[in-house]
């Protein structure tokens, strides 16, 4: 029988899976494949490197605590070589038991990534084996995945898009056999997680129902399986990810710092390419962002669309922009109405209004009056009365210009004076009952101002990033 151990050597000096001579940091859950994966990294990195072990206990079932248990003392029994870590995430938010498992993992490799900054590690280690490359690649294969997807997991990757950690899997074309084997001969103690073998997730009916019912008619199926994943991974690798990468660089541009999609390239490109360049970028620049063909295809049809059209990504925006799409990681928050009077200024997120009032002399002319600049607005203090708010502007607000009859939409101020759709969150308005006085930034209530009957002036300004004057 192959060493364990070796094997794991050859791999890690062939993939480059812990580069330099930081620390390492493992994930444990005390099953056997984990388990398993921290004796031989005890071997093969200690003493040279340090072991970081993290066991996150999410106290979801009976028996957790003593998983965690058997991971300390294991770790005891490594010496001062090896550290562990235990995590006790609050999984009350994963209501929904479909989604349980992939919350668990965010969460999980959340922690990781936490520890190996805080540590100064390079490369987190799991314990992802050869018939999890199998279920990996069945699995995307009966949700329709596209070629680059069904290629299985790669040996080293960033975790979480984060390029300073990696995320490394040593044992990926090791077989569940194999890492039995080498915990009966070591005597490497463990636990079995029944959740691995029941439960309504797709992963657990993979490993129970349909991959054994594969392996009866098909013998040595899942190896094969897997095999084939590792090839149009190396494929991918060799041939896809180049002219993918090539048809990102064409195709996106950074602006007023957020990504655009050009037009002109998005024309040009082929749609495959098209579509897969708009869910990569979905998948960096907005987090949770679905990423299907159906998206794709509702993001793309903004090109026939009039610019300020948008699509709205949960935690992110799409927006149909002069010369292609911008995309916005999140909304702009949004400033619930607040008072404003002399002396008591308003503080947002985009900037500082103050207020102060001062009398007109009577050989004052009015056009002294008039703001220095968009940021300063000069009105009829007594018209304005006390009850002065500051808020977000909303759909369906009008405005009075000066110097025009009728109203206007603030949507409509916004586009006269170019204001792009990504940045039309954080205007604010001033407004008293009935009334907005004051688009900051840009236009005046004509009611509001100063005539030659005005005794007082109310004068104010807007300090845009939380400036002090």
């Amino acid at each position: 029988m192959t060493d364990l151990r070796n094997t794991v050597r050859k791999v890690a000096a062939e993939h480059n899976l812990w580069p330099g001579d930081s620390s390492v940091v493992v994930g444990v859950s005390g099953g056997v494949d984990s388990m398993v994966l921290l004796d031989v990294l005890n071997d093969v990195l200690v003493p040279s490197r340090r072991l970081v072990v993290v066991h996150v206990n999410y106290g979801l079932r009976d028996g957790a605590s003593r998983d965690e248990e058997l991971v300390r003392n294991r770790c005891q029994t490594f010496g001062s070589s090896v550290d562990f870590i235990a995590f006790h995430p609050d999984m009350s938010s994963a209501a929904h038991e479909g989604s349980l498992q992939r919350v668990a993992r965010d969460v999980r490799y959340d922690l990781f990534r936490r520890v190996a900054n805080e540590r100064d590690a390079a490369t987190v280690v799991v314990a992802h084996h050869r018939q999890d490359q199998a279920e990996t690649v069945l699995l995307r294969l009966f949700r329709g995945a596209g070629p680059e997807a069904l290629a299985g997991m790669k040996w080293l990757r960033p975790l979480r898009d984060d390029a300073t950690v990696q995320l490394a899997r040593p044992l990926l074309d090791t077989s569940p056999a194999e890492i039995r084997a080498y915990a009966t001969e070591h005597s490497v103690p463990w636990r079995e997680d029944p959740t691995n073998m029941e439960g309504p997730y797709a992963r657990a009916k993979l490993r129970t129902t349909i991959l054994p019912s594969i392996e009866e008619a098909f013998p040595g199926a899942t190896d094969r399986i897997a095999h084939a994943g590792t090839l149009l991974r190396q494929i991918s690798d060799a041939t896809l990810e180049p002219e993918r990468q090539r048809w990102v660089e064409a195709i996106t541009e950074e602006r007023g710092g957020t990504i655009v999609l050009c037009e002109s390239a998005l024309h040009s490109a082929p749609e495959v390419w098209a579509d897969r360049v708009i869910l990569d970028v979905l998948r960096s620049t907005i987090p949770g962002a679905p990423r299907t063909a159906a998206v794709a295809r509702e993001v793309r049809s903004l090109l026939d669309s009039q610019v300020g059209s948008r699509v709205e990504l949960g935690q992110g925006t799409v927006w149909r922009d002069r010369g292609g799409l911008r995309i916005v990681a999140s909304r702009a928050e949004r400033v619930s109405p607040m008072s404003l009077s002399p002396g008591s200024p308003v503080t947002t997120p985009f900037g500082r209004i103050t207020m102060s009032v001062e009398e007109r002399l009577p050989e004052t002319d009015i056009d002294d009056l008039i703001g220095e600049s968009a940021r300063e607005a000069v009105m009829d203090a007594d018209a304005l009365g006390e009850n002065v708010v500051v808020r977000s502007w909303e759909d369906g607000d009008r405005i009075q210009p000066l110097g025009m009859k009728g109203s206007k939409g603030v949507a409509d101020v916004m586009t006269d004076a170019r204001v792009p759709p990504h940045e039309r969150a954080r205007t604010l308005v001033v407004t008293v009952p009935e009334h907005i006085v004051w688009v900051v930034g840009h236009r005046i209530h004509h009611a509001f101002r100063v005539r030659d009957r005005t005794t007082r002036c109310a004068r104010l300004r807007f300090v845009p990033g939380n400036r002090r004057e």
